[in-house]
């Protein structure tokens, strides 16, 4: 089986490769799956377990035959690497992704699934690419929607209901948690390309109760950060920025907190955002998340159960949830450990691979 990325990222898609290294113990039709990654760019991502193979690593040359292949979906050496291969499967991760391989998919005769892992009519349906979405609803044998809402905005654009399936990415879950609690109370995770969320998480922990402080793990590097470590300081915050973490890593580095804070908030009339990776990466070291109630959240935070959900309205009324999960004893330790449950049991890796593995059965 050939797993297809146009561009393989270096972090924010270890998801993937999780999913890659979890399948391969799964018996197929003809024994164990032989799953490859192939690309046309990557950042540093390779592993013994997964490699990918890229077509063109870098050069100018590189991009003008990726150019090419966006505007026309003809490149011959991918071609001729799922012709040489022959693989029983052609997974892509991404609407856009299966646009471009659906064509050399369908000339090799090849089943295709699709994850779709957000979705915009207006992005998506309109023009040119309008066309080639509806060649690949056509032609696409399995469609996995990670979210209900990414399921709505498919069917709506005429996605064949019969091949749309809901499947959510699975999460690696790590072993007992031995992080001290309360290495720091709140913990933020974010890009930095800019300070609006950061200054957002600010407002909310300087809406506690008056005279209360807590102290901020920052997660993330950017464009941005130097900016909010001094904003941070001028607006008298204790706060450990401690940069980018690789994914792997995240789980330990939330381990401390007391909470996370989840700013970000709905994009706009056809948000299929999933739910953040930080979301899942704190659930399963029994962090508990205060965020705003917005997009799929609430497939993963429970308001008052694994979270406090709430409305997008004021930051008021986050500030409110963040002080019961960091100011008050015990609280976070209740709904952290329904959380780290809920992900063991809804969205642990091994469940999500055996469930991704019966999708493959079906088609191959």
């Amino acid at each position: 089986m050939l797993v297809f990325r146009s561009i393989w990222l270096p972090d924010d898609e270890s998801y993937i490769r999780a999913q890659m290294h979890g399948v391969t113990s799964l018996e197929s039709v003809g024994g164990q799956w032989n799953v490859r990654g192939v690309g046309l760019r990557a950042a540093p991502l390779t592993t013994p377990e997964n490699p990918a193979q890229i077509l063109y690593p870098a050069g100018q040359f590189g991009d003008l035959a990726i150019r090419l292949f966006t505007a026309t979906r003809t490149f011959g050496r991918l071609e001729a690497m799922v012709r040489r291969r022959r693989p029983a499967i052609i997974h892509a991760h991404s609407i856009a992704d299966g646009i471009l391989i659906e064509p050399i998919a369908r000339r090799a005769r090849v089943p295709l699934i699709v994850t779709a892992h957000s979705f915009d009519p207006l992005v998506h349906c309109t023009g040119m690419i309008g066309h080639r979405t509806q060649d690949l609803f056509d032609y696409v044998s399995v469609l996995i929607a990670t979210t209900d809402s990414v399921k709505r905005a498919l069917l709506s654009s005429a996605a064949n209901p019969d091949r749309l399936v809901v499947h959510a990415p699975g999460v690696v879950v790590p072993g007992p948690v031995t992080a001290a609690r309360g290495a720091a109370d709140v913990a933020f995770v974010d890009e930095f390309d800019s300070l609006e969320s950061f200054a957002r998480m600010l407002r909310v922990i300087e809406g506690l109760p008056a005279g209360r402080r807590l102290t901020l793990l920052a997660v993330g590097d950017g464009a941005a950060r130097h900016r909010a470590q001094g904003l941070a300081e001028e607006r008298g915050h204790t706060a450990n920025f401690v940069g980018a973490v690789s994914y792997a890593e995240l789980p330990a580095t939330l381990a401390g907190a007391r909470v996370l804070v989840n700013t970000a908030r709905t994009l706009g009339h056809a948000d299929t955002s999933g739910v953040p990776a930080s979301i899942f990466a704190a659930a399963s070291v029994a962090v508990p998340a205060a965020s705003f109630d917005y997009a799929e959240i609430r497939s993963v935070v429970a308001d008052d159960d694994t979270g406090y959900l709430v409305s997008e309205a004021t930051s008021r009324n986050l500030s409110h949830a963040v002080w019961k999960l960091a100011g008050q004893a015990g609280q976070d330790r209740a709904l952290g450990a329904n959380a780290r449950r809920r992900i063991e049991r809804d969205f642990n890796i091994d469940r999500q691979c055996a469930l991704l593995g019966e999708i493959y059965a079906s088609v191959a």
